[in-house]
């Protein structure tokens, strides 16, 4: 009967302990979708409460709000879908939690013609614009639909949760992989 009663304690302790561990990664998706609602709302201001400090040690604060009310606001861009579809463990370094995130951001993007322009000039402007995004983001991520003269594309990151508890206020660093050495030094 001990014996029976000391596997149901570690079993239950073995969920709690499980339980836990999967109660910060939603902490971690609850934030990142509030981050992601204040910016399809255009509450920049707000959004920026949910970027990690560590990140304006790269990025300036103010440049990073205009380039991302410029981006938001500018009218060739059409929507934006942000998904996040995985997250690591999270480590201590130092006095912080970082967990590894991976998410995608699906666009759309309309081309603007200027005005008096031939169809090669547009022709020529549409192939460039695909070359730099296939650049950018691959080829495979990239569609061009002709008859609605827009871009679909498909943005696969990598950034980081940071928390200084590990459990709540997650903050993000939305940056490639490079820039934590930089963060190190």
């Amino acid at each position: 009967m001990k014996t029976k009663k000391a596997l149901f304690t570690l079993l239950l302790f073995i969920i709690a302990v499980v339980s836990n561990a999967q109660d910060y990664k939603k902490g971690i998706v609850n934030d990142f979708d509030k981050y992601n609602a204040l910016i399809n709302a255009k509450s920049f201001e707000k959004a920026l409460e949910y970027i990690a400090p560590e990140f304006f040690q790269i990025h300036p604060k103010s440049e990073f709000l205009k380039l991302m009310q410029v981006a938001v606001n500018d009218p060739s861009f059409l929507t934006q879908k942000t998904t996040l579809y995985e997250i690591a463990d999270a480590q201590k370094i130092e006095n912080k939690y970082y967990s590894l995130l991976t998410y995608s951001i699906q666009m759309r993007i309309k081309v603007v013609h200027e005005k008096n322009k031939t169809e090669d000039d547009k022709e020529q402007l549409i192939t460039f614009t695909k070359s730099v995004y296939n650049d950018m983001y691959g080829p495979e991520n990239v569609l061009y639909n002709k008859e609605t003269e827009t871009f679909e594309i498909l943005d696969e990151r990598p950034g980081y949760a940071v928390s200084i508890d590990g459990q709540k206020n997650w903050k993000f660093f939305f940056a490639e992989k490079h820039y934590m050495a930089k963060l190190k030094e």
